[in-house]
């Protein structure tokens, strides 16, 4: 069985409900809600493109500090290091 309209969409129902006697106010009313959707859509778009960059940031500081760690010896690229190093350790 259906939810009820207001609990499904309790914004829009409620508009409905108060407006309905007038059709035009209640297409203005759903205008509007419509028009703070893409609003919010937009701003939470530009917020997720924030947190991407700082992410990206955040990766490439890590990933920097991990290759400043592993020491490279001259002559010898970081690939060939590699096994040396795990025969190192074992």
């Amino acid at each position: 069985m259906p939810l009820p309209c207001f609990q499904r969409f309790p914004p829009v129902c409620s508009v409905i409900d108060e407006l309905s006697a007038d059709p035009m106010a209640t297409r203005t009313a759903l205008d509007e809600i419509e028009k703070q959707r893409e609003a919010d859509f937009k701003r939470a778009a530009v917020e997720i493109k924030k947190l991407r960059v700082q992410v990206q940031k955040k990766i490439d500081e890590k990933a920097a500090s991990k290759a400043a760690e592993v020491p490279i010896e001259e002559g010898t690229s970081k690939a060939a290091q590699v096994p040396n190093q795990q025969e190192n350790e074992a």
